[in-house]
């Protein structure tokens, strides 16, 4: 998890989310399982406490049919 801003940095693709200013990171990482990480990240997202953030709600791998979280 340390490392995660260097690959967010460089990472192989970037795709537009399901929310207005959100894209997903495709990352040159593994997890455990060799599975490549995935960070949905949303950006300028407007918080009524905080203002005008930028949000990385969770890292994950695909492992088969099911979704790793970190």
């Amino acid at each position: 998890m340390k490392d995660l801003p260097r690959y967010m940095a460089d990472p192989v693709m970037i795709l537009e989310g399901s929310k207005p200013n959100s894209y997903l990171f495709v990352l040159d990482a593994k997890n455990k399982n060799d599975a490549t990480l995935v960070a949905p990240i949303e950006v300028s997202k407007e918080d009524d406490r905080y203002g005008v953030i930028n949000v990385l709600n969770f890292v994950y791998g695909k492992d088969g049919a099911m979704l790793t979280c970190f």
